[in-house]
């Protein structure tokens, strides 16, 4: 049982301070149970050294946006950088279906050679391999070689890489693209066999491509070879037709193209497919279509992965290595749950891939399709904000439809994880919303909310939160560029953080507000003289709003008012608010300001108001709407204490 001290002293001046607010923001606990460093309210404010509270830098203008009137369902779609050789780099702003580069007079479009526009209402993603950069416009994929784009020409494959790999799917029609060519001599181009695994008595079609000397006729003939044949068994004699069916119960046989012109029947070209397998059972991958509609990307292990299909947003499509022009069709995984939910986000985490969908937590291992396999991590979170996920040295972080958690390995096991919920001071705060967006600098883990032009910082070394709220925190992607931090907002406009306190020239409210504090003895009342607050000092004016909160009631306040006669004769009373507390940059007396300490720069400077009145608990708020430095080290009280 806890006991406390009846008998006081009161005569005795009492003298409480605070000088440790390194458990930031707790909206949610109890003020009885809040602990002396947590606050009730941390807005617009950063954690500084050993304990201390500071106004967080503003943002000003980087880049205007090209768009003067932005339709109001649409968002700005992404921000890129093209690296040239040598380190020099553009910045690319994809806005209104549109791509946009960096001159000398601002932002100029991009045409796409092959597209004139691309989807207006998902964000893009890009990557570069060597000099090309990658985009994923949701309609096609795009390259960019630092002056031109296009959209991309599909890699035609050869023969035996669309017997081996398969088709491209890439190609509007993967298994009917090539075309006879006319040229000076006899030569077969392609053999296609469709599909690329046989299945017993089944039908299986040949289809040949050559080129050929315009005005001739050319015939084929078609011959198979199996184990315990020494010689070919004729499939089809000379035809004019391009194209043979057959069937067979063979595993693996040897398929030879023969090809020759009516006007020279002796000279024949041929063409020897070594090996075509078949099974009893169907061992072919579906085509799915969808590829175009991919508005996400990755590079992994030397392959670009596209997902985000309007047609299969379940799906990832995987290209051949090195290769990001050739998707084979059977390069294809389908993340199954029983709501065939789409697939989130892929985030590159240790060894492996993390897929989120927004239920599930996923894991995919191997660098390459024939070695990829798949875990299931948790089967009731998942993320719901695409841009939410980022790794954090060895957890990621995420947007979930309950809060904000962190995936965790165990240990050295890779296919084991656990989640936790990391918001619990500030469940209350967190929107719910899939257009956040997050970024890592400074040991933070930031995740903006555009629509609700709010940001919440996690320090995830110390486990603590602040929240940001600005009309000009509209970001919908925000990175960081060497030293730099950047932000995207909604209308295409990017903002640079700076060390100013305003966000583009707009000032914002840094608000801190103390739990209840009743100085260990919650039963004794208490008498208010004296308020001291150890502010950071600085070369500008800084002025601030005290309130302070004797219980229920204002022991201080910076608001004033008075009665006055209006227009119509009537008696009304008008409030005014001025700051009640200003820290001057230099020694004043009266107006006059004599400048700084000659004794050279003050880092911290006591600031004492007069309080009073009679409580059993006391709080205190400051607000700092000025655009100026603002730094709290410490409070303290002077009070006497009276008997219970």
């Amino acid at each position: 049982m806890a006991r406390q001290q009846f008998d006081t002293q009161p005569w005795r001046k009492n003298f409480e301070i605070f000088r440790d607010f390194s458990s930031g923001l707790n909206t949610v606990t109890s003020n009885e149970n809040l602990k002396d460093s947590e606050l009730t309210t941390l807005l617009n404010a950063d954690l500084g050294d050993r304990g201390s509270i500071k106004r967080r830098k503003g943002h000003v203008r980087h880049q205007i946006s090209p768009i003067n009137t932005l339709d109001p369902h649409n968002d700005a779609q992404g921000y890129f950088y093209y690296y040239f050789q040598g380190g020099a780099k553009t910045p690319l702003l994809a806005i209104e279906g549109q791509l946009y580069k960096i001159s000398d007079f601002g932002w100029e479009v991009v045409s796409i050679e092959g597209l004139s526009s691309f989807q207006k209402e998902r964000k893009i993603e890009a990557v570069q391999i060597k000099d090309k950069l990658y985009i994923a416009t949701g309609t096609k994929l795009v390259e960019f070689d630092g002056t031109n784009a296009k959209v991309v020409q599909p890699y035609n494959p050869n023969s035996m890489e669309l017997l081996e790999i398969g088709a491209n799917g890439l190609h509007p029609d993967p298994f009917n693209w090539t075309s006879h060519t006319i040229g000076s001599l006899l030569r077969i181009d392609y053999v296609q066999i469709s599909p690329q695994y046989g299945i017993f008595n089944q039908p299986i079609t040949i289809r040949v491509t050559v080129t050929y000397p315009e005005g001739e006729t050319v015939r084929y003939k078609y011959e198979r070879k199996w184990e315990g044949r020494t010689d070919y068994y004729l499939s089809s004699d000379w035809t004019t037709s391009r194209w043979h069916e057959f069937k067979t119960e063979r595993a693996d046989q040897e398929i030879k193209l023969s090809a020759r012109l009516d006007s020279n029947p002796e000279e024949v070209v041929e063409y020897i497919i070594p090996s075509y397998k078949s099974y009893a059972t169907d061992k072919n991958k579906p085509f799915t279509t969808g590829i175009h509609s991919c508005n996400r990307i990755l590079l992994h292990w030397g392959r670009i992965i596209l997902y985000g299909s309007t047609e299969n947003p379940d799906l990832i499509y995987i290209s051949d290595l090195n290769k990001p022009n050739y998707f084979p069709i059977s390069n294809t995984i389908k993340f199954e749950n029983e709501e065939r939910e789409s697939i989130q986000s892929l985030v590159q985490f240790q060894n492996m891939l993390v897929v989120f969908t927004p239920n599930t937590i996923q894991a995919l291992y191997g660098d390459n399709p024939q070695e990829y396999r798949r875990t299931m991590l948790n089967s009731a979170i998942g993320c719901i904000a695409p841009f939410s996920t980022k790794v954090v040295e060895n957890r990621i972080f995420f947007l979930s439809k309950e809060g904000i958690y962190s995936l965790d390995t165990i240990g050295y096991v890779d296919d084991r994880a656990s989640v936790s919920r990391i918001d619990n001071a500030i469940a209350n705060n967190v929107p719910i919303s899939i257009q956040a967006n997050a970024f890592i600098n400074d040991d933070q883990y930031y995740i903006s909310f555009p629509y609700e032009k709010k940001r919440l910082r996690y320090y995830y070394h110390l486990g603590v939160w602040t929240m940001d709220e600005s009309e000009e925190m509209t970001f919908v992607y925000m990175w960081k560029d060497g030293n730099d931090c950047f932000g995207l907002q909604r209308n295409g406009t990017v903002l640079k953080v700076s060390d100013v306190y305003h966000d583009n020239s707009v000032n914002y409210n840094t608000v801190i507000e103390t739990k209840y504090y009743d100085f260990g003895q919650p039963y004794h009342p208490k008498k208010l003289k004296e308020l001291q607050l150890i502010l950071g000092h600085f070369t500008v004016k800084s002025p601030s709003s005290i309130y302070v909160y004797a219980d229920s009631n204002i022991s201080l306040s910076p608001v004033s008012g008075s009665a006055v006669i209006n227009e119509s004769g009537l008696v009304e009373w008008r409030t005014t608010e001025e700051p009640n507390l200003i820290a001057n940059a230099g020694t004043v007396l009266g107006n006059w300001e004599l400048g700084d300490s000659p004794f050279g720069a003050i880092d911290a400077e006591v600031h004492k108001l007069r309080i009073n009145g009679k409580c059993r608990r006391t709080k205190i708020v400051i607000n700092h709407n000025d655009n100026s430095p603002f730094q709290l080290l410490g409070i303290g009280y002077v009070f006497k204490l009276k008997k219970p």
